[in-house]
């Protein structure tokens, strides 16, 4: 095969192959790690102190080079843009080696990128240098250049009478590979036809790009030409094919979703169900002061969705049946605190409060702020029942938790929205604050008491003895309490009554 371009076209073909700008690196990178070897030992051995560097396989860019040269070990890492990497067509270089070049993978071409490039190397002028898969990269790349050059000779025929009969061909390209890799060009020619000799003989072996790889080899282009349009057009009805497979196989996975969210809507209409069972059982165990057995009832249910929901973390559906239920056992567990013997009910209350700040977070997290404002006040009413029974400082400290958990659920439950609501939560909020008046002493207790004032007050601003009179009547006790106790104080009189920590205000619900 000889070369049949002229000087300045080859001159053109080596200012092709040299100085390639450096692309603009996109935000999203990955990074990737080299390992460079010299396989001609055994076992192989690592090259260091070598520069690597990725580029297209057409040699337009230089992609990136790696932070330092290769360590000991032969490692060194290159961060790749996504960009390149998800458009690959890229070919590992490797600088330094002295007289090693790339064996594998063949003449460094990368057509997809992997998580670590194992580079092989060898000496200039080893033969199998001269396999046929490097042979077969070889052309592949010579080729894309060969094509790069076509639009350099074009532009430089409208501008100059040189080369206005010259056509680039393989031999100036195939001439520095052989140059670069140790051999001579006569010795390239010659393996290169032995090579496409032998597709041509083996041609039902032969891959289509083998085909015609091989055609170009022996410098019969136009018939090339035609075995590369062919695999195009081979590829392109490939491509329609796989674009049918694809919308199949969406159509399969649309009616997959479809019969799964059928599936996951029956069985959250079963957990509802399975709920409002266990709710109602619940009820009726403590309408028979069962109070264990409704919690447990309770719990059982709770069980239950849980099971289901972790199957099914993201379903937000199950996520909130879970949290009814959970929110119904934490209710049930206060009613069985309030009336369980001494030993046993602390425990009981203490554990309440733990599962409404939990139910609190949980509906924080779902954005159900009247559900969460609802959490906060059973959390005040489990500390209430739980700092009454307690003594010393910790009941006054538990009080005053309670009282912030219901200035919480004031913050979403309004007048303006929800009266009703908002006055329960004021007369439980007056009831908290007048026991914990009656935990600490002097201006404390007294500020305690106007605040409990207040919020009884409030209260009745929407209870009334018409429409109310069960709350009507719990709030005015209230308040008739906390203004006695405040109007002791003034007196400056103590009671006995407050000395033993129990006031006989209403309780809260």
């Amino acid at each position: 095969m000889k070369a049949r371009i002229s000087w300045a076209l080859l001159l053109l073909c080596l200012c092709f192959t040299q100085g390639p700008a450096v692309a603009q690196k996109a935000p999203a990178q990955r990074t990737v790690e080299a390992v460079v070897v010299d396989a001609h030992t055994d076992p192989a051995r690592p090259v260091p102190t070598v520069r690597v560097s990725l580029g297209y396989l057409d040699g337009s860019v230089l992609v990136t080079e790696a932070r330092d040269v290769t360590n000991p070990k032969g490692q060194a890492w290159l961060d790749v843009s996504e960009d390149a990497a998800e458009r690959g067509g890229l070919r590992i270089e490797v600088e330094g080696a002295n007289n090693l070049v790339i064996y594998q993978p063949a003449d460094g071409q990368l057509p997809v990128l992997p998580a670590t490039i194992n580079v092989s190397m060898l000496p200039k002028g080893s033969p199998a240098l001269l396999g046929p898969a490097q042979i077969e990269a070889m052309l592949h790349r010579t080729l894309l250049l060969v094509s790069s050059l076509q639009k350099q000779v074009a532009a430089m025929r409208q501008n100059t009478a040189v080369g206005q009969n010259q056509n680039p061909d393989l031999g100036a390209a195939i001439s520095a590979w052989a140059q670069t890799n140790g051999f001579s060009a006569a010795q390239v020619n010659q393996q290169v036809e032995q090579w496409a000799e032998r597709i041509q003989r083996q041609s039902a072996q032969a891959t289509a790009e083998q085909k015609a790889l091989a055609e170009l080899a022996l410098n019969h282009y136009a018939k090339a030409a035609q075995l590369f349009k062919d695999a195009s057009d081979t590829d392109s009805q490939e491509v329609r094919a796989g674009e049918t497979q694809e919308q199949a196989l969406e159509a399969q996975v649309k009616a997959l979703q479809a019969a799964q969210q059928a599936v996951r809507d029956k069985l959250r209409t079963l957990l509802r169900q399975l709920l409002d069972h266990s709710q109602q059982a619940a009820g009726a165990f403590q309408l028979d002061l069962q109070y264990h057995q409704a919690t447990q009832t309770l719990e059982s249910a709770v069980a239950n969705e849980a099971a289901e929901y972790k199957k099914y973390p993201d379903d937000k559906g199950l996520h909130e049946l879970w949290l009814q239920a959970f929110l119904s056992a934490a209710n049930a567990r206060r009613e069985e605190g309030e009336v369980a013997p001494a030993d046993q009910s602390l425990p009981l209350l203490a554990q309440t409060a733990d599962d409404f700040q939990l139910a609190a977070r949980e509906d924080a997290a779902l954005g159900n702020r009247q559900e969460g404002a609802g959490a906060e006040a059973g959390l005040g009413a489990a500390l209430t029942d739980e700092g009454i029974r307690v003594g010393g400082e910790k009941s006054a400290a538990l009080l005053e938790q309670a009282a912030e958990a219901y200035q919480k659920a004031l913050e979403i439950r309004t007048r303006a929205d929800l009266p009703v609501e908002w006055a329960a939560t004021e007369t439980n909020l007056g009831t908290t604050l007048a026991y914990e008046s009656q935990r600490v002493s002097g201006e404390n207790s007294l500020t305690l008491l106007d605040q409990a004032i207040h919020a009884y007050q409030n209260a009745l601003g929407v209870y009334t003895k018409t429409d109310h009179p069960q709350d009507w009547a719990r709030t005015q006790a209230g308040l008739g309490m906390a203004l006695a106790f405040e109007g002791l104080h003034a007196g400056g009189q103590t009671s006995g009554l407050i000395r033993a920590g129990s006031t006989g205000f209403p309780k809260g619900t």
